[in-house]
């Protein structure tokens, strides 16, 4: 960690489309940055290493590193509330289109 003691917790979703719809398919740890541009390379990383469906990567950052739980509990709800909205926003596609 920095001398500040903060550090950059890296999230990352993968959100499917298939038969059943949009669902989230996972919620993943990418890694820990000591600062925010360390973090951002690895969301990048994670982006650009992971197929099919789409990753969503989020950087959070954190004071003490048993923290850690907590923030991937924090991306975790995020990501649920982004997986609805994407299932409402393609009903309302899906109905417009018919």
């Amino acid at each position: 960690m920095s001398a500040t003691n903060a550090a950059y917790v890296v999230a990352y979703a993968k959100i499917v489309t298939d038969k059943q719809g949009i669902h989230l398919s996972g919620v993943f740890f990418g890694g820990i940055g000591d600062t925010p541009q360390e973090a951002h390379e690895i969301a990048r990383k994670c982006v650009n290493t992971i197929r099919g469906g789409t990753i969503l990567p989020r950087v959070i950052q954190i004071q003490e590193k048993y923290k850690v739980l907590d923030a991937l509990y924090e991306a975790s709800d995020k990501f649920e509330s982004t997986t609805l909205q994407m299932q409402e926003a393609n009903k309302i596609i899906t109905r417009t289109q018919k």
